[in-house]
């Protein structure tokens, strides 16, 4: 069996944490801009997306391969699965089978280890020359993020920062050293074909998704706060004035005894 290490760095519009990595993936503003990858214990390559060369022959050839189901390569990837899996079918247009995918944040968390890559290499003492570069949180916030919106420019790129992007790409490129030596170092006794028939499952349900009504929905949304809204007005008229602050202590005294409450503790 050959590996490929993978990871992908990107940019988008959307705000990862509140939209979710699907959505986050499908959103027309998200683009891969560097990739990293390794074959095996060969060197860290990079291709820069963002400077208008073709995808890498051997990488389009490994992508291929890893949509087949009898394939003798196997991609290791952190967080992989829920995060560059997506991201790599919405914009590279590759659907990688989910048992050709090893990820080590699964496996890390297979055997009750951290689920980061700069936790695992602390958990598992890893050389600090391979260990994560903790300088890439302050250069994802650069380039992988729009700037504030009072800026006159959208983002940052290769010609807006050019030291700074040759960071990013050093960055990029040592999560693959950092992850190789992880993989190599984590426990595997709980991984196992089980475990794997559940994780494809989960895979299978997570991109199938569900269906909701949005209609249905947002009109319930719309008339609960419509209810509301009535509901304070009726109360308004009954009692008179406002009912926030000071002037609602008075109606609760009142309220709260036909109500067979008889304080405001949190037992009651």
């Amino acid at each position: 069996m050959n590996l490929l290490y993978l990871d992908t760095e990107t940019f988008s519009e959307a705000d990862l944490k509140k939209v979710g990595s699907y959505a986050y993936a499908e959103h027309p503003t998200t683009e891969i801009v560097i990739c990293t990858y390794a074959f095996d214990e060969g060197p860290v390559q990079v291709w820069d997306a963002t400077d208008g060369s073709d995808m890498p022959r051997d990488l389009r050839r490994a992508m291929l391969k890893l949509q087949k189901p009898d394939s003798n390569l196997k991609l290791v990837g952190q967080n992989f699965l829920m995060f560059d899996r997506p991201v790599i079918k919405h914009c590279w247009g590759f659907e990688l089978l989910v048992e050709n995918i090893i990820d080590t944040m699964i496996v890390a968390f297979r055997h009750a280890l951290p689920g980061s890559l700069a936790a695992l290499c602390e958990v598992l003492n890893i050389d600090a020359s391979m260990a994560k570069d903790k300088r890439g949180k302050a250069l994802i916030q650069r380039f992988s993020k729009p700037t504030p919106k009072n800026y006159k420019i959208r983002r940052y790129t290769a010609d807006t920062h050019p030291k700074e992007w040759a960071e990013f790409i050093a960055y990029a490129k040592s999560d693959i050293t950092s992850m190789r030596e992880v993989y190599k170092k984590m426990p595997k006794w709980g991984n196992s074909e089980f475990e794997d028939r559940v994780l494809h499952l989960d895979q299978v349900i997570n991109d199938r998704g569900f269906k909701v009504d949005v209609a249905l929905a947002e009109s319930a949304i719309e008339a609960v706060t419509r209810h509301k809204e009535e509901l304070q007005e009726e109360a308004q008229r009954k009692y008179g004035g406002s009912l926030t602050g000071k002037d609602f202590l008075p109606i609760l005294q009142e309220l709260a005894p036909a109500h067979r409450i008889h304080n405001a503790q949190k037992s009651t």
